[in-house]
């Protein structure tokens, strides 16, 4: 009772379904849990079966990508859904069926949307496009579209004219290749990017946002990650994205969690449990030797670049990143010799404090006692 109260103060109605009932029909603010419901929506958004899960990967968790789901629905179906024309998940994968098969103007899409809404679209452009950037939100996992009524925190992209796949092959454009060969070495993977350079790993919904680097409040690097590898698995046939972008994306989290490192599979695991995170961030292939140069890589490459210039500028700034850092050994020798030395100074000279300490004491019991003796004259 004082859930459901607190909850329509806020104009917040979202509930849980019981998990066997949840269909398609049903209202998109009910949170779905079953996994036969989230098969369901995998074969109507992606035409994916979840029941197949690839090799390297494991039993393909789609948990991670509700929470967002459910975020998503929560921040345009607020205040009764005025602003947004969506009701139910069957609302959601017609739009998204268009936006696959269509791939007209943003004008010829809006018309064709506003047919899944007979009678109600009429004089609602904004709640149209509205229920359209929440779809393309569900369905690509990119931040387009600003919240209506509502602050997300960042401005997101604005698609306004040209078609969807246009939109996004500008948003993921190829980065250009930087003069001379940068090669990304075994040791530049996150758990060290956050243990030696000290930069922070922030985990995003938004595929937009991955690998990028921003300021945190404390003056620290973010460094952005987009964990959703089970979403990604799924897109490898999504032709609305650039070809070969999803491909890429998992080959950067091959480069961040590498499977063969068993500190960072059990220190992502770790972060998984406790930030419900995708569990199939570290199984994805392990990359080869010549494809970890930068070359091999077109959409991330320049935030790579960036990255990797961050991580290599990175100076310790505690004992414990000091002790950590790997990355110049031969420089680090010198100090380690240097730092054996003063402690060995410092404990010899300790030593010999308390050893003269000692002998002054007993220099001074002895004396003591000779004082303290009877004098016997000489008879």
């Amino acid at each position: 009772m004082f859930s459901s109260l607190l909850n329509s103060s806020f104009g917040c109605t979202r509930e849980v379904q019981p998990a066997s009932s949840t269909t398609l029909d049903d209202s998109i603010q009910w949170t779905p849990t079953s996994r036969v419901f989230l098969r369901q929506i995998a074969l109507n958004l992606w035409h994916f079966d979840i029941a197949t899960t690839p090799s390297p990967y494991k039993t393909l968790c789609l948990q991670a990508y509700f929470k967002y789901y459910t975020q998503q629905a929560d921040l345009f179906m607020h205040d009764a859904a005025q602003h947004v024309l969506v009701r139910t998940h069957r609302d959601i994968v017609k739009i998204s069926e268009i936006l696959k098969q269509n791939p007209g103007q943003r004008e010829v899409q809006n018309k064709t949307c506003a047919q899944v809404f007979p009678n109600k679209a009429i004089g609602q452009g904004e709640a149209l496009s509205a229920s359209i950037h929440l779809a393309i939100r569900l369905l690509l996992m990119v931040d387009v579209g600003n919240i209506p009524s509502g602050f997300s925190g960042h401005r997101a992209s604005q698609w306004e004219q040209g078609t969807l796949r246009q939109f996004l092959s500008t948003r993921f454009s190829y980065s250009p290749i930087p003069q001379g060969r940068v090669r990304l070495e075994r040791i530049f993977t996150a758990r060290n990017i956050e243990r030696f350079a000290g930069i922070e790993l922030r985990w995003t919904n938004n595929l937009a946002n991955h690998l990028r680097l921003s300021d945190s409040e404390h003056d620290k690097l973010e460094l952005h990650v987009f964990h959703h590898v089970s979403f990604l698995v799924m897109q490898q046939q999504n032709n609305l994205y650039p070809q070969g972008l999803v491909e890429e994306t998992l080959r950067t989290m091959a480069l961040l969690f590498p499977r063969f490192d068993k500190a960072s599979v059990t220190w992502y695991e770790w972060i998984a449990a406790k930030n419900s995170l995708d569990p199939n961030f570290c199984c994805c292939s392990t990359l080869r030797a010549e494809d970890r140069l930068i070359d091999k890589f077109e959409f991330w490459r320049e935030r790579l670049v960036i990255l990797k210039q961050a991580f290599d500028e990175a100076e310790p700034n505690s004992w414990r990143q000091w002790w950590h850092d790997r990355r110049r050994g031969v420089h680090r020798y010198p100090l380690l010799v240097a730092a054996a030395a003063l402690f060995l100074t410092l404990v010899l000279g300790v030593v010999q404090c308390i050893e003269g300490g000692l002998q002054v004491y007993l220099a001074f019991q002895s004396s003591s006692a000779k004082a303290r003796a009877p004098y016997y004259s000489r008879d």
